[in-house]
Parts: structure tokens; C-alpha cells; sequence
């Protein structure tokens, strides 16, 4: 939007009379900031929630039953905070940064069946989101993974693979060859990109952008799986990725954003009710993941710290987030992490959980 174009919705959006929770209740629909004001951000996210649902962005809300804003806002933010008399049906996986010293045991494997998950995305190489880092650590060998393969399979448990990429021409040689060997071993056909501060212009090399970069490692991925096999990129809600520049996740099959609500007490944004608060960080990630034509739109989830909002249980937190999930109709969810739901981190609420959530198989 144009300063002008902000500055005409400003004055509308305060000449309809809407009360303060009213404003608040958009703010935490669009995903702005709940302060019960008109301000430039609130009127740019219901520009973006606009677009984003088919109606003609303006940044203007007429507080009229036959508006083509304000009732839907309406409707959006009930079926968040209301629970569906029919609950919806997901297919349910976790992230595993566990060791392979952990992971690989009956124990473990029977802790993902307990729980009922389908999928379970193993990270194969360290994080080299560092300058520093080396850009191609192996956590796992094509033997362990093999081996995590059949525990898995054993109880119903699909394995995926999960990768760091650097815009790396070197990089990019290196990991394909190594995730080809990985793939074959594991007989996996799902492979999980993680793209954050790894995939980043400062880490270009060998090509002339990082568009070409994307369509490079994206091509020789594909090429490495078998017929059918499938592309996924992971990163945060405000990665570039999840962008009109995005360079990499056009070329995915499915885009999983990690709509992470947590609580820090130092961070209005993130609190109960706010932007990145339960319920509304789902519709905000979901939304930017939608802006990536030709993907399917999956959605992560925390496992951790959800017992930290004020006033409200763990139960309350991932089920409120859950519900903005299933509102946005998706269907796809993927939890952070195992460590924390059967792992060395274990807490006491998330395994419970994820074992309660009405299931699907892929």
C-alpha cells in the first residue's frame, strides 16, 4: 500500500465507529498487533488478509452487515475461538532432532505409535545457518537411517528426510549426491527442505542469483527421488520465502510455514490475543505460505513451551492454535519437536496431546 493509500483507509476505518474490542477483534483476526487502535500495521494486515481471501484489498472495513469485510472477519474469528461440533481430521508428524543414539529403539519408535503420528522428519545434517558453520555436517548414516526406516515402518511410521541447503553451488553438488545416497538407503521418497538463515543471499555462490540457485537444487532434489517422491520446504512465517521473492519454495511440493506461538514475556507480539499469539500466528503463517502459488500448504506447530501463557493451560494453547489450523483448512500438521514430546526433553503435556488429535492417514 502507498502512504496515501494507508492514509485514506486510516481515515474510513475510523469514521465506521467501531469500539475498541471490535478493533481488537480484527487486529487478532488479520493478525496485527491487538491494541484496540487504528494504526498503519492494522490497516496493511487487513489489506493482506484481504487479499489473501479473495476480497478486493483496500485496507477499509465498513462496519455493515452487507460489507464485503467485516462479516467474513466475523465469521473468521468465530470458527477460531469456537470449536467445531464435528472435529476436524489431520495427518499429524514430527520434526526428530533427537541423536540417532536415541531414535534408534523400539522404545522410540513405539513412542510415535503411541502417539499416533504418521511421519516423522529426521534432520540429517547440522544447522549451518552461521557463517562460521560448516556447511555440510551428517548427523545420520545411510546404515542408522535404514535401520530408523524399518523401526518405523514396522508401526506405521512414514521417515522423511529433512536438509539445510546453502545457495552453494559446491553445496548444492555435495548435498544432492550425499541426500541421493541417504534417500536410497532409507527407501524414503519425502524430502524436507529447511531454508532459514541457510538460505540467504550471503551465502550465494557459483551462481548469478538465487533464483537459479532454487531451480538448481530444487532439480537436482527431484532428480534424486523416486517417481512420485515429493518436495517440502520448511521455514519461518517472515522468511523471503514465503514472499513474492521467493526463489526456492515455487519449486516445492508442499510448504510447511512453522506457525511457532510462544509465549515470551518481553515480546507484547506474542501474548495471548496478540499477532503471534495462539490462533493468530496459524492465520498469519498460513496466510504469507498461500502467497506461493501451485503448493500444497501444510503447517507446523510448537510442542514446547505452551504452558507459559498467563492464565491459560498448555491444552489451551495447542488447541487454539489447532483450530485457527483447521479454520484456514488445512489439514497437514507437523510438530516441533520430538525431543520435546517423547525425547530428552519431554514435557508433560505434549505427547498427550498429539496422541487426542482426531487422525488421518496420507
Amino acid at each position: 500500500m502507498t502512504e496515501e493509500e494507508i492514509r485514506q483507509a486510516l481515515e474510513f476505518d475510523r469514521a465506521q465507529g467501531f469500539s475498541e474490542n471490535e478493533i481488537k477483534l480484527i487486529q487478532r483476526t488479520v493478525g496485527a498487533q491487538a491494541d484496540g487502535q487504528w494504526r498503519a500495521a492494522t490497516v496493511e494486515a487487513v489489506w493482506q488478509w484481504q487479499s489473501d481471501h479473495g476480497i478486493p484489498p483496500d485496507g477499509k472495513v465498513w462496519r455493515s452487515a452487507s460489507g464485503n469485510t467485516w462479516p467474513p472477519l466475523q465469521q473468521a474469528a468465530a470458527a477460531a475461538d469456537e470449536p467445531s461440533a464435528q472435529p476436524a481430521r489431520f495427518q499429524v508428524g514430527v520434526w526428530i532432532d533427537d541423536p540417532p543414539s536415541r531414535v534408534l529403539s523400539a522404545s522410540f519408535a513405539d513412542g510415535l505409535k503411541e502417539m499416533g503420528v504418521s511421519s516423522a522428519a529426521v534432520m540429517v545434517n547440522a544447522s549451518n545457518t552461521r557463517s562460521g558453520d560448516p556447511p555440510w555436517r551428517v548427523l545420520w548414516t545411510a546404515d542408522q537411517l535404514a535401520q530408523a526406516a524399518g523401526l518405523f515402518k514396522q508401526r506405521g511410521v512414514e521417515l522423511i528426510l529433512t536438509a539445510w541447503p546453502r545457495p552453494s553451488q559446491d553445496q548444492v553438488e555435495e548435498v544432492s549426491k550425499a541426500l541421493k545416497e541417504l534417500l536410497d538407503a532409507a527407501g524414503v521418497s519425502v524430502l524436507d527442505l529447511d531454508a532459514e538463515g541457510n538460505w540467504n543471499e550471503r551465502f550465494l555462490d557459483g551462481f548469478p542469483s538465487m533464483q537459479e540457485a532454487g531451480r538448481t537444487l530444487a532439480g537436482k532434489l527431484r532428480d534424486a527421488l523416486p517417481p512420485g517422491g515429493r518436495l517440502e520446504l520448511t521455514t519461518y512465517p517472515f522468511h523471503a520465502e514465503f514472499s513474492p521473492s521467493a526463489t526456492l519454495s515455487p519449486h516445492m511440493d508442499v510448504v510447511l510455514p512453522q506457525a511457532y506461538s510462544v509465549f515470551k514475556a518481553d515480546d507484547p507480539s506474542t501474548h495471548w490475543g496478540d499477532q503471534l499469539g495462539p490462533g493468530n500466528m496459524q492465520r498469519l503463517a498460513i496466510g504469507r505460505a498461500r502467497s506461493i502459488s501451485g503448493v500444497q500448504v501444510a503447517c507446523g506447530l510448537a510442542a514446547y513451551f505452551q504452558d507459559r501463557y498467563p492464565g491459560h493451560s498448555a491444552q489451551q494453547s495447542m488447541s487454539r492454535a489447532l483450530q485457527a489450523v483447521s479454520a484456514e483448512g488445512v489439514s497437514e500438521i507437523r510438530y516441533w519437536s520430538s525431543k520435546w514430546a517423547i525425547g530428552h526433553r519431554k514435557n508433560d503435556y505434549a505427547g498427550a496431546f498429539l496422541s487426542d488429535i482426531p487422525k488421518t492417514r496420507r
